[in-house]
């Protein structure tokens, strides 16, 4: 079968001046829709997801979307990539690397249990966008094994049916920023939950026409660090392993299950929203979005 997912969500603001590392990972459990992270104070519940191996993939819907440049989409989604993949840890490299597979369609999305193609997608929706408010505008997606939280899939949906995005600058003062929102959208493709701190690209509110979300501050790198470790291992929850050899592939879907490995419980996403001032739990004009989907996972 193919996992696609029904939606809750969790959003916050956070108002305080907070120290460094005050990052959050994603869980296989989902945050309940008043929490709010804060230093020292993560989402607690489930394991800690991984990507396993030294390298992923991703793949970008073809034609894709009409309303944009779509060279220029695939230029600012390899950037998004690469400022993550050059983070230093301590002065050594980050032990991750995502690759460009090429191109897809949008029956990619989800991932099939049954051992079918699977590919991490990037998918574009001109016409309605299919999921909650019409605000959001990137909604990403992780299917992960329950058991171990090693990530299997991980898609972006881009909401060009609603949002007005900048592939460049000047960013327009009410538009969007494409290369803050992947980079934002990056983190959670590698298992970064939201920061509680205003300036990392990893907080959970974006103000349009700002860019300041296109570099990573060092929560965001001290984040990413402590998953992919420059000595080539993952931490989880369960201690340290070591990182699967380079295959940008998407993994197989774990046995021992009824329904091939794939069984329903929370998943984790994020995507960056344009929310109103007076909605409960937001703020302002510009809304980055926790949201939590019901995940297909082993």
């Amino acid at each position: 079968m193919r996992c696609l997912l029904a939606v809750g969500c969790a959003a916050a603001v956070w108002l305080s001046t907070v120290p460094a590392s005050a990052f959050c990972r994603t869980t296989t459990v989902p945050t309940d829709p008043s929490f709010s992270p804060e230093p020292g104070g993560c989402w607690a519940e489930g394991k800690f997801v991984y990507h396993s191996r030294a390298c992923v993939g991703y793949a970008v819907e073809a034609p894709g979307s009409k309303k944009l440049d779509m060279p220029r989409f695939k230029e600012l989604a390899a950037q998004a990539f690469a400022t993550w993949e050059a983070v230093s840890c301590g002065g050594k490299p980050l032990t991750i690397d995502a690759q460009f597979t090429g191109d897809t369609s949008r029956t990619a999305l989800g991932y099939d249990t049954r051992g079918g193609a699977n590919a991490s997608a990037i998918v574009f929706w001109d016409d309605k966008w299919p999921h909650g408010s019409t605000s959001e505008v990137i909604l990403t997606t992780l299917t992960f094994n329950k058991l171990t939280g090693e990530i299997l899939d991980a898609d972006m949906e881009v909401n060009t049916a609603n949002v007005s995005f900048a592939l460049g600058d000047p960013v327009p003062r009410t538009g969007t920023d494409m290369a803050s929102a992947m980079a934002h959208e990056v983190g959670h493709f590698f298992g970064i939950a939201h920061s509680p701190l205003r300036e990392a690209t990893m907080f959970a509110r974006y103000t349009p026409g700002t860019i300041t979300f296109r570099d990573l501050e060092p929560d965001d790198t001290e984040a990413i660090c402590s998953v992919y470790l420059p000595s080539g291992r993952r931490a989880t929850s369960s201690g340290e392993v070591a990182a699967g050899a380079c295959d940008p592939s998407a993994p197989p879907p774990p046995t021992g299950s009824d329904d091939g490995g794939c069984s329903a419980r929370p998943g984790a996403s994020g995507g960056l929203g344009v929310g109103a001032a007076g909605v409960v739990g937001f703020a302002l004009l510009g809304v980055l979005r926790a949201r939590r989907r019901r995940a297909r996972t082993a």
